[in-house]
């Protein structure tokens, strides 16, 4: 069975971490539609963010 991680996906926190943002500004750009809600995991139900995400949310960065 592969993990989440084996697949290039990390959690909220891990995305915020490597984006240097705080989790309210990653859940703000959800709700305003920057960048999209992402499917939960199969286990455990957390929400899963791959490199597109954090690709994203660095451009987003970049650009404020």
């Amino acid at each position: 069975m592969n993990s989440d991680r084996s697949k290039g996906m990390t959690t909220i926190i891990d995305l915020a971490a490597a984006c240097g943002v705080g989790l309210s500004t990653i859940r703000h750009y959800q709700n305003i539609g920057l960048i999209p809600k992402p499917a939960r995991a199969q286990y455990g139900g957390f929400r899963r963010y791959t490199q597109e995400d954090i690709d994203r949310l660095n451009l987003i960065g970049e650009e404020m």
